[in-house]
């Protein structure tokens, strides 16, 4: 059985001298209450189709690790578990995650290799954003969840800096995509403006990614996303080695498989955070996303 990941974040915010060990709060639960205007003006920026979030800001950090981490890092195994027999897992592969920001892709990930492949694995993980070295501390915690969570595997985590509204970002990154067998592009689409550009340089990730390849685009149904849906279908209209695996669609938590890796929010965020009568404090107990995945033949 694996521990309940709201439980462990708290332990690892509680314990990190970023996060709550270096603040004046008499009280761990005080200093929860003091995340909620946080979250507040991180779940507004989020309802809107182009995002401006100040990640920089600790407080800001530990609002999103404690009320979005969690479920991102449960869709993408969730996704995971819906492809399966579209890769080898067994094998050995690399994996590159875009705007991965703290990466919870990656505990998801592990989680759904912990119930669905029989080997070990070295896995080497690329990680990219535009606010790597702002992320440091929340990754942290990731590094701490990682040893939590994964007891098969032994996993490497090398971040970089991408500006994917920068034209031909990619191009100094080619050697990590020509050898990515997995890319993941979750949850940020709605941060990146210049769509044109931001377009461009997928095709380019797309183009140096090597064969047999997946690449997973999740995210909320925002414009962007549109957008970035109709751009992948004119890529495998005009190119017979690119073919979708999974069409535009959206779903929602209570249309999946259960599984262990969902668990009960803890009465000290219930009671200090969350607050349901308060917009932008709600306790979400369902997650809608949508998902295209792409195969490179």
């Amino acid at each position: 059985m694996y521990p309940n990941i709201y439980d462990e974040i708290l332990e690892a915010i509680r314990y990190s001298p970023r996060f709550f060990d270096n603040c004046q709060t008499e009280k761990f639960e005080e200093y929860l209450s003091s995340l909620q205007d946080n979250l507040i003006n991180l779940r507004k920026s989020y309802k809107k189709d182009w995002v401006q979030a100040d990640y920089r800001d600790i407080k800001t950090q530990a609002a999103y690790l404690l009320a979005y981490y969690p479920q991102y890092a449960e869709i993408c195994s969730d996704i995971f578990c819906q492809i399966e027999q579209e890769f080898n897992f067994n094998a050995d592969f690399k994996i590159s995650f875009l705007g991965s920001g703290p990466c919870p892709e990656i505990i998801g990930f592990l989680y759904f290799l912990s119930q669905h492949s029989e080997n070990n694995h070295n896995l080497e993980t690329n990680v990219f954003d535009l606010e790597t070295s702002h992320w440091q501390s929340a990754r942290e915690i990731t590094e701490y969840l990682v040893g939590r969570y994964n007891q098969e595997h032994y996993i490497n985590i090398h971040p970089h800096t991408i500006d994917l509204c920068e034209p031909r970002s990619p191009d100094k990154f080619s050697r990590i995509f020509k050898e990515s067998n997995i890319i993941v592009f979750q949850n940020c689409l709605n941060e990146l403006w210049q769509q044109n550009i931001v377009q461009d340089n997928l095709d380019s990730i797309l183009d140096l990614a090597p064969s047999q390849s997946l690449f997973f685009i999740i995210d909320r149904r925002y414009v962007s996303l549109l957008q970035i849906s109709n751009f992948l279908q004119n890529k495998t209209n005009n190119h017979q080695n690119f073919v979708i695996v999974r069409e535009y669609q959206e779903f929602g938590y209570e249309n999946l498989q259960k599984t262990s890796f969902r668990v009960n929010i803890p009465e000290i965020l219930v009671s200090n955070l969350f607050d349901n009568n308060v917009d932008g404090l709600f306790l979400r107990k369902w997650k809608k996303y949508c998902s295209i995945i792409l195969r490179k033949n």
